[in-house]
């Protein structure tokens, strides 16, 4: 799987994403909240191509301060990380 990343942490009003993947595909950003539910799937309405570069914004203004896994799913793999909201 290739590289998932998240700018700005601690986010405050919006967060960027920025993904690479490996190969060509399609792939669905999850973020859940601290007690593990799914609160948000954003998805790439069409493939991202090897090693091209995609950057999705999630706007964090209603999210209540906290720590969010998010992970990155596509057919290559998954990848995991850790979003930090502070207002």
């Amino acid at each position: 799987m290739g590289a998932l990343a998240a700018f700005s942490t601690p986010a405050d009003d919006v967060a960027e994403r920025r993904y690479t993947l490996p190969a060509a595909a399609t792939a669905k950003l999850r973020i859940y909240n601290q007690t593990g539910q799914l609160i948000s799937t954003q998805a790439l309405t069409r493939g991202v191509g090897a090693g091209s570069q995609t950057v999705l914004q999630l706007p964090t203004k209603q999210l209540h301060d906290g720590v969010y896994p998010c992970q990155l799913r596509s057919a290559a793999g998954r990848q995991s990380l850790r979003l930090l909201v502070q207002h």
